[in-house]
């Protein structure tokens, strides 16, 4: 941490302001689980680090899955580049855009409390000097930019059920998706991590096929709605996505949720040739994380029911 040490020059002030920006570079470059987060999206090499565009593509990614930015903004990536810039240079950084940061790496709670508290030390000693608050401006609640990537639907309910094979490898994944539109809306994207999956849509649209993401690794897919939903409507989408034998061995079954996400029903079905040695439910909030060993019920499966109240990370994960 920066010490608080008098100084009269504009580089001092700014490098006062940047507290929050300092934490998160060393967060990021030092802790071994973060690090191998934004080092599998690395395209090119050669910035410093941590690379701005891999940490960009990671909150570009959390932001598509939780719905909060829709998925066919496919230029997101490099709009977020010029947040993460100035969030890891000290030159400012939101109340909203820390929270992604935050919910984007998963981090953990003493580390999230940190950043709180350097984010406030940031603001009030910018209240405190009038030449601090001349050389770098007051931070907004949500910057223009952030403003932009709003995503064109939000979700009002959510069932979800992923299934595991008798290879241990994940089989199927149905999704009964109710959205409202915010802006009007004739399709909606979803992403995934192979190209080989079969996706059907059952009801509400029809899809393409997934086609390669900007982010190495990655396809999109897109649903073209039965019929066009203007602002304010509701419309409902059920899937089937179906992947092949011989996939990663499936240890977790995790999504990331906004406190407007409404009912939200998550289901893992076990093959009974692939039984887990032990499945926990883990719920992270904005305080604390909170983890339960849960049993199979008699049709070898897990299921949790929640509405969210706040913007969490929730999930099951097991054990072979």
């Amino acid at each position: 941490m920066i010490n608080s040490a008098q100084s009269s020059g504009p580089a001092e002030q700014l490098r006062r302001a940047g507290r929050t920006a300092d934490l998160l570079r060393a967060l990021l470059t030092e802790q071994p689980g973060y690090r191998r987060h934004w080092r599998a999206h690395v395209v090119r090499s050669g910035e410093s680090e941590p690379h701005q565009g891999a940490v960009a593509r990671v909150i570009a990614h959390h932001l598509w899955d939780t719905g909060e930015v829709d998925e066919s903004t496919e230029d997101l990536p490099r709009k977020l580049k010029d947040i993460v810039a100035r969030g890891l240079s000290g030159r400012g950084i939101s109340h909203q855009s820390l929270q992604w940061f935050i919910r984007s790496f998963e981090m953990t709670e003493p580390h999230e409390t940190t950043l709180w508290g350097a984010l406030q030390e940031d603001l009030a000693e910018q209240a405190d000097s009038p030449r601090q608050v001349s050389a770098v401006p007051p931070l907004p609640a949500v910057s223009q930019a952030e403003s932009d990537l709003r995503a064109n639907y939000r979700t009002q309910s959510l069932i979800e059920t992923y299934s595991v094979g008798p290879d241990r490898c994940r089989r199927e994944h149905r999704l009964v998706h109710v959205l409202q539109a915010v802006r009007d809306l004739d399709h909606v994207s979803y992403r995934f991590d192979t190209s080989e999956v079969q996706v059907v849509v059952l009801r509400g649209g029809s899809a393409g096929a997934p086609v390669p993401d900007r982010t190495p690794g990655r396809y999109v897919l897109d649903i073209q709605l039965v019929e066009p939903v203007r602002a304010g409507g509701l419309t409902a989408l059920e899937t089937q996505a179906t992947y092949p034998a011989g996939g990663p061995r499936a240890t977790h079954f995790v999504r990331s949720l906004r406190a407007s996400s409404g009912g939200v029903s998550l289901r893992v079905q076990f093959d009974p040739a692939a039984t887990p040695t032990s499945v926990r439910w883990r719920h992270r909030g904005r305080h604390e994380v909170v983890t339960t060993v849960v049993e199979l019920d008699d049709e070898q499966a897990v299921h949790h029911f929640l509405t969210p109240t706040e913007d969490c990370v929730v999930g099951f994960e097991w054990d072979w």
